[in-house]
């Protein structure tokens, strides 16, 4: 018995771990295509910027979804 509560532990844990790598990564990657964007707009590449641009709208918006989805389409926000 203590050997599977051990387990379960050492799961939480590990689940807690990936999810602030994952909240890690996904803040890189947004503050890495606004960087860019942020670069190539003043180097005068506007190709490049609006692609570097698009992709951090997506990335960013496309992370906000789903904390709105659990907090504000459901008047309940236990998430927070």
């Amino acid at each position: 018995m203590l050997v599977l509560v051990v387990l379960v532990v050492l799961v939480a844990l590990a689940l807690e771990l990936t999810s602030l790598l994952l909240l890690l990564l996904l803040s890189g990657i947004i503050g890495g295509f606004g960087y860019a964007a942020y670069k190539y707009w003043h180097a005068g590449n506007y190709l490049m910027f609006s692609l570097c641009f698009w992709c951090y709208c997506t990335f960013y918006t496309s992370s906000a979804d789903s904390r709105w989805h659990e907090c504000g389409a459901k008047d309940s926000c236990w998430l927070l």
